[in-house]
């Protein structure tokens, strides 16, 4: 599964901080479980993130490996079968609990 932000100036005020299980949300900081499933949906389904499948990318390229995971070129191609040149970030663990 991967996410692509539907209009990323609406999202100005809603972002990751530097505290990893922070989240800002329209200017008011919550912390969250980033595993609970059913917070990261609403997420999705509230601010214009949507959700592709593996299928919908082609020519996956690799660049270069990150703190978190790695980061990928590809082609994306919508359901309009346009296509568009994106770049992919996979997170492998964004929390530091050994027991999670």
């Amino acid at each position: 599964m991967y996410l692509a932000l539907d209009d990323p100036p609406n999202l100005a005020n809603c972002g990751i901080t530097d505290n990893i299980n922070t989240i800002v949300d329209h200017g008011e900081a919550s912390t969250h479980n980033f595993n609970d499933h059913e917070w990261f949906n609403d997420i999705i389904k509230n601010n214009g993130i949507n959700k592709y499948d593996y299928d919908d990318f082609e020519n996956l390229k690799y660049i270069k490996r990150g703190a978190f995971g790695s980061v990928h070129s590809a082609t994306l191609i919508d359901e309009k079968m346009t296509k568009m040149k994106v770049a992919l970030k996979s997170i492998e663990s964004i929390v530091n609990d050994p027991d999670q």
